[in-house]
């Protein structure tokens, strides 16, 4: 095919290949990584090439499906890949009466386990990096498919490091603030206390050091060299971002609620939270458009679905738009 042969492993790979040649006069090959058969016959622009392969040459864990080899006869090489994977304690199950439903159960299934390996990551390809906020996302499905308890652990430990803190987790400031909530989400799954009370030192040094970035309305801002992320969407960042003051909001109540867990006062952080809610209301609630804004500082009155998305989430607002008072949270 295509003056070369192009080897379909039938799944997603997550490992290494084994290169084998046929014939001593075999000169070294190409490898051209694939998710799918176009990508790997795209010799010039496939993701992920090796030039230059001999049997004694050192192949990086790569993840494929599709390998074609260009330049040589069938049978002149020989690939075999060794996939690579942690076995999870156990697995949910999903069967109903329509097949293309079944077969996005089963995709997705497959999908999530192939970025649940020794941490959660945000794909097995191209970063196959740990992120907070993916690991978040992870966090939330976890409880219904595999119910890991491990990979929380790994993956929250990874992720916030040592003291002291120099920058933000992932240089975000909404992933330093998820990496706080996290902690919550994994105590609500798991009623693990005493990870609970390992970790609760380094929440309370995580958002103390981010506290001279907080304004006297309780509004967390970034500093030159931070990321006020929360996605790539048309939202408006002007000044203090609504979205971003929900996420500290929970930040907040998580921290206080894991005080209690680990035998802590939570009055401070209660503090904060309260004072935090209000400011929230005062200057980012529109009563007209009944939703929260964007930004107040730049008069435009935006309105994007996160900070709205993340009200009902984190039981800011109830469903119905009202929101409950400090008592009720």
């Amino acid at each position: 095919m295509n003056g070369g042969v192009l080897f379909d492993f039938v799944r997603v790979v997550n490992g290494e290949l084994a290169v084998s040649f046929n014939s001593d006069k075999q000169p070294a090959v190409t490898l051209c990584y694939g998710e799918s058969q176009a990508e790997a016959l795209d010799t010039q622009y496939c993701y992920y090439s090796q030039t230059n392969v001999t049997p004694d040459s050192a192949i990086r864990k790569r993840a494929f499906r599709y390998v074609f080899i260009p330049d040589v006869a069938p049978g002149a090489v020989s690939l075999a890949a060794e996939h690579e994977f942690i076995a999870k304690p156990r697995c949910a199950s999903f069967h109903s009466n329509d097949p293309l439903i079944d077969q996005i159960w089963q995709v997705s299934r497959e999908t999530f386990a192939l970025c649940s390996d020794l941490f959660f990551i945000d794909g097995v390809k191209r970063d196959r990096w740990i992120w907070s906020g993916d690991a978040w996302q992870c966090t939330l499905i976890n409880p219904y498919l595999f119910f890991d308890e491990d990979i929380n652990r790994r993956t929250l430990l990874a992720l916030r490091g040592r003291d002291p803190m120099r920058q933000h987790i992932n240089t975000i400031v909404d992933y330093s603030l998820l990496w706080v909530i996290n902690i919550e989400k994994h105590y609500l799954m798991s009623n693990d206390a005493a990870f609970v009370r390992q970790v609760y030192g380094k929440m309370v040094s995580l958002m103390e050091w981010l506290m001279p970035d907080i304004d006297e309305s309780g509004f967390i801002r970034g500093k030159e060299g931070d990321w006020i992320f929360i996605d790539w969407a048309e939202i408006d960042k002007t000044g203090a971002v609504c979205a971003e003051q929900m996420l500290l909001l929970k930040a907040w109540r998580s921290l206080a609620l894991c005080a209690e867990i680990a035998g802590a006062d939570p009055a401070e952080w209660q503090r904060r939270a309260d004072k935090l809610a209000e400011s929230i209301d005062l200057f980012f609630w529109d009563e007209e458009q009944g939703a929260y804004i964007d930004s107040y500082e730049s008069g435009k009155r935006h309105v994007t679905r996160h900070a709205n998305i993340f009200a009902l989430m984190f039981d800011t607002v109830t469903p119905n738009g009202d929101r409950p008072s400090s008592s009720e949270y």
